[in-house]
């Protein structure tokens, strides 16, 4: 059985099995409120002084905090890059 759903920041997908039991699921929210260790982090690093923000998502796997990850899309000029970064437990880990 698949679950889906989308909104205007958010889309969710789930598949059960035929006992009920979740086989995998993603949920995506775009333009959430950035953890403060990423903001720090980004804002911290030298290469991001001039940079902003453009974009942000949150991308949780099969409904479990331990397996998050977020995408910030930060914009200087013409220049894009998006930073990524995953959730374990209370602390967050640069992925690029």
């Amino acid at each position: 059985f698949v679950l889906e759903g989308s909104g205007a920041t958010i889309d969710v997908k789930a598949t059960y099995d035929e006992e009920g039991n979740l086989v995998e699921s993603t949920l995506i929210k775009k333009d959430i409120r950035v953890p403060i260790p990423i903001l720090r982090f980004i804002y911290s690093h030298e290469k991001f002084n001039s940079w902003t923000m453009t974009g942000n998502e949150i991308v949780v796997k099969d409904f479990d905090p331990y397996q998050t990850e977020y995408k910030v899309t930060m914009t200087n000029g013409d220049e894009t890059e998006v930073l990524n970064f995953k959730e374990q437990g209370e602390s967050i880990a640069y992925q690029n």
